[in-house]
């Protein structure tokens, strides 16, 4: 061991296999041995879309963000130098229809990567039309590094625009970590 780094190509138990127990409040870190990059966003307050449009979401919001990876002016998350790998990407968006009407017949949600759609979760009343639709989509995507992913939604109603809903309770959020190893 050199200035108190310790360099092993493998660790086993002392029978040479089976599990290691890391004590609590053991902090691991570099070479791909934490779940970061990380962050949670979410919208705060009402955003209006046009309906049959996708439109990308607003969050503005941060309630963690380990790296500074997430953009609330551009509504993006960036993969960070050195964050290449496999991450855990969640959205979830709730849609309502202007005036309080049950006029809303699909709302969907979309994980974009680098400028296209690859990830869809979507909820439809067909002709039962809804106040409120909300949906989630979650996705392991292999990123690399300079990659983004932002969110975007999309609904339909018999008439009038859509709120995409947010709220102090984070009913509109994004979030994604890097998986551990990956």
């Amino acid at each position: 061991m050199a200035d108190g780094t310790l360099k092993v190509g493998t660790i086993t138990t002392s029978s040479g296999s089976g599990s290691i127990t890391i004590p609590s409040g053991v902090t691991l870190s570099g070479g791909g041995l934490a779940n970061t990059p990380a962050f949670f966003v979410y919208s705060n307050g009402l955003n209006t879309i046009s309906p049959s449009s996708a439109t990308k979401a607003t969050f503005n919001t941060e309630f963690f963000d380990s790296d500074s990876v997430y953009d609330t002016s551009t509504n993006k998350f960036t993969v960070p130098s050195g964050g290449a790998g496999k991450y855990v990407v969640t959205a979830q968006a709730e849609g309502q229809s202007i005036a309080g009407t049950s006029n809303m017949n699909n709302f969907e949600t979309y994980i974009y990567k680098n400028g296209s759609k690859i990830v869809e979760g979507s909820h439809s009343h067909q002709n039962n039309n809804g106040y409120r639709i909300r949906n989630t989509v979650v996705s392991i995507l292999d990123l690399a590094v300079a990659d983004y992913i932002e969110i975007y939604v999309y609904g339909e109603t018999a008439s009038g625009n859509i709120y995409v809903v947010g709220t102090v309770d984070a009913k509109t959020n994004f979030s994604a970590y890097k998986l551990i190893g990956a």
